[in-house]
């Protein structure tokens, strides 16, 4: 996300952030069914940011979240 440029007099301006998130999916049949199978990393690079649209007082304490790894399976019966 890039810098604010525009900020109201009663707020103040956040930095520019890069997080770098991958995700690989597959359909697969199995038994019979199919089956959503996926794997998401999200924020690789362990980059601390703050969403911009977060009231100002709670800014600083709610941080976007960290590093994670996310996979799963989903079949349809």
């Amino acid at each position: 996300m890039n810098r604010q440029n525009r900020v109201p007099s009663y707020d103040t301006a956040t930095a520019g952030y890069t997080v770098f998130n991958v995700a690989l999916s597959r359909l697969l049949t199995l038994f019979g069914s199919d089956a959503y199978v996926f794997v998401k990393g999200l924020n690789l690079g362990d980059r601390l940011a703050y969403n911009a649209s977060t009231i100002e007082t709670i800014r600083g304490l709610s941080p976007l979240p960290g590093r994670a790894v996310k996979a799963g399976v989903r079949v349809t019966f």
